[in-house]
């Protein structure tokens, strides 16, 4: 509550309304954390079957 100095008072309210989704903001954290360690495990595991072919692709190439 405010009062002025000529004797008038004002009530200043704020009223909000929360997201229906603020219960889940730790299972947010936890899905971001888990969407970005799918990506960086995707691209390695796509790098390290792609440097095994190669490798295998070498020694086909050997004489036994």
């Amino acid at each position: 509550m405010v009062t002025s100095y000529n004797g008038s008072s004002f009530r200043f309210t704020l009223d909000s309304v929360w997201s229906p989704f603020y219960q889940y903001r730790s299972a947010t954290t936890f899905g971001i954390f888990m969407l970005l360690t799918g990506i960086v495990s995707v691209y390695y595991f796509e790098y390290a079957e792609r440097k095994e072919r190669m490798f295998n692709k070498a020694l086909s190439g050997l004489k036994r």
